[in-house]
């Protein structure tokens, strides 16, 4: 239980941090938000059509490196600091409204995880 809940904890975190980066970067881009963000919830990963783009929009002027799931398939890779390196975050993304949504769907302890800004 308790690595379940450390594990909670890292996604939270990671969430918050990826929904920063976005925020940080329609901030500077006079309400723009990343094109990958649409009304659609979308993971974000490498193979899916604009996440690439995602994360040149956003690493490392906004975020260092994009999280993953600590239980998740992107664990065993390097940390995303590379736009061209293949990943998977295990997280979310959804833009609705002038709002944004990151969420984390593998959350233990039937936990939900997600942030809206």
């Amino acid at each position: 239980k308790q690595f379940a809940e450390a594990n909670n904890a890292q996604r939270t975190s990671d969430v918050n941090a990826i929904l920063n980066a976005v925020s940080q970067y329609a901030v500077d881009n006079r309400g723009q938000l990343p094109v990958f963000v649409t009304l659609a919830e979308r993971e974000i990963v490498s193979t899916e059509s604009g996440a690439d783009v995602f994360c040149d929009d956003l690493v490392p002027m906004y975020i260092s490196a994009l999280p993953y799931d600590p239980t998740g398939t992107g664990g065993t890779a390097a940390t995303f600091d590379n736009c061209n390196t293949a990943f998977n975050t295990d997280y979310t993304i959804t833009g609705s409204g002038g709002r944004i949504t990151v969420a984390a769907p593998n959350a233990e302890l039937n936990a939900t995880i997600s942030i809206t800004r």
